[in-house]
């Protein structure tokens, strides 16, 4: 039983993987920033577009938002399409 199940586990982390997309963050790009409202009615669960002003290695961004500079985790991030 425990095969099967770890072989339907593999099989199923490798379909998901299949669908990843990797993304660079660089210096000046524009990303959209995850809203964290649990509102139902909120309009946008994107805010944005902000510019990217560092990279770090630890999978973290520094962001100019308006007049605040803010760090915060590229799994927040949406890259932004013109």
């Amino acid at each position: 039983i425990r095969e099967r199940k770890q072989k339907i586990i593999e099989e199923n982390n490798r379909k998901e993987n299949l669908k990843w997309i990797p993304h660079r963050y660089l210096v000046g790009d524009k990303v959209l920033y995850r809203n964290d409202s649990l509102d139902k009615f909120s309009t946008d669960a994107y805010d944005g577009p902000f510019e990217i002003v560092e990279v770090y290695d630890n999978g973290t961004v520094h962001l100019k938002m308006d007049k605040l500079m803010d760090t915060v985790n590229i799994c927040l991030l949406k890259p932004y399409r013109e």
